[in-house]
């Protein structure tokens, strides 16, 4: 048959699970943050992991197929993108987000057939239990859904902090957030607790140009992002 369409298109949208599973592997194995000291060929990266040396070389080359690694002469190197969003050590992280996808999520996608039949939920509510109940019964599964919500907001976080017209007005209060945790260039005359949103507290701290309000006042990811650009008034 002559002429007849490609199916790439649609063996890239079924094949669409190998992606995901090759990047929850790598981030479960904290390749990224290895990688961020520098480059390393197949051999020393899959001592390090502690990998099984059958699959190591198509595991890291379906990594640089997707993007998220850089191949040059045999040495494997973070892309700019994953340096950026997937190294743990960085504030920038958000893999969490993606961590939470596989442990949580991956699995209620499997049931989305059943969904589309019987129209019923198919996460922690198809076995009769309450969805934030259960999340906050367990220390774990909430630190990780807690940590993959900061994941999630932080780029839209960042280029709100990068866009927004902050000149304009001398206060900002974030409402609602997952973690705790601020940063503020120069002196910050006042920050407010979004657990406690009429409690407002002055800043004590002086001497730094960066400060972490960890455990003073309590910010969202996206607090985090946007005091990191603005620069707050002085104390009155």
């Amino acid at each position: 048959m002559r002429n007849q369409p490609s199916a790439d298109r649609i063996e890239e949208v079924a094949f669409g699970f190998k992606a995901s599973q090759v990047l929850f592997a790598a981030l479960d194995f904290g390749l990224f943050s290895e990688l961020a000291n520098g480059p390393l060929d197949a051999e020393a990266i899959r001592e390090r992991l502690r990998l099984h040396p059958r699959s190591i070389r198509d595991f890291l080359d379906a990594l640089v197929a997707l993007r998220l690694l850089e191949r040059k002469d045999g040495l494997y190197s973070n892309t700019p993108e994953a340096d950026f969003y997937l190294n743990h050590t960085k504030p920038t992280y958000i893999g969490n987000f993606f961590t939470m996808w596989a442990a949580r999520l991956y699995g209620f996608y499997g049931s989305l057939a059943e969904a589309l039949r019987t129209g019923k939920p198919q996460n922690e509510i198809k076995r009769g239990e309450d969805l934030f109940s259960a999340l906050y019964s367990n220390p774990e599964k909430l630190r990780l859904f807690l940590r993959s919500m900061t994941g999630h907001s932080l780029p839209a976080a960042m280029a709100i902090a990068d866009r927004f017209p902050w000149q304009k007005y001398k206060t900002f209060l974030d409402v609602g957030t997952a973690e705790g945790c601020c940063r503020c260039e120069s002196r910050c005359r006042i920050c407010i607790s979004p657990a406690r949103a009429s409690t407002y507290r002055q800043c004590s701290r002086s001497s730094s140009n960066t400060w972490d309000l960890s455990g003073f006042a309590t910010a969202s990811a996206s607090a985090r992002a946007i005091f990191s650009k603005i620069r707050c008034p002085a104390p009155m």
